[in-house]
């Protein structure tokens, strides 16, 4: 058995959080115009700094949310954030998603009601993949996702 992390320095996910706090941050200053309060210097120091909040927080999930790799299947969160368990033989379909741009592998089986998603950007993505390619083996659609897609 095996835990993975996501990668919360992954520049995907910095990218994101910038971009994110530029666009936060120049909501602030649009609203003040408008709202003919410009300049509220605390507002314009707080927008950006909700990005570094949310940073930890991605830190902390990412702590607490393992995907976790055993030779009898893999253990990872749905997009509720609900922890789901499903066999190698149970995985039917592999397909790529992307949330806000970071890529996820969706994981499709009947005994699931909704798929769980795999983030595509953990700390050790090698070792992920051999990992999964030696205990799902090399004809597994996720193996044969992870060989083409990423």
């Amino acid at each position: 058995m095996k835990k993975y992390r996501s990668d919360v320095k992954n520049p995907k996910v910095l990218k994101l959080l910038a971009l994110g706090s530029i666009f936060l941050l120049g909501a602030v200053v649009f609203g003040q115009i408008k709202g003919d309060r410009f300049p509220v210097y605390t507002d314009i120091i707080i927008a950006p700094l909700l990005a570094v909040g949310l940073y930890a927080i991605l830190w902390v999930l990412a702590i607490l949310m393992p995907i976790t790799v055993k030779p009898e299947g893999i253990k990872c969160y749905n997009a509720r954030g609900r922890y789901k368990e499903v066999t190698w033989s149970q995985i039917e379909v592999v397909t790529m998603m992307k949330l806000y741009g970071l890529p996820y592998a969706c994981l499709e089986s009947e005994a699931l009601s909704s798929p769980i998603t795999v983030p595509l950007y953990l700390d050790n993505m090698q070792d992920f993949k051999e990992t999964i390619y030696s205990f799902a083996g090399y004809n597994h659609p996720l193996s044969e996702f992870l060989q083409s897609d990423t």
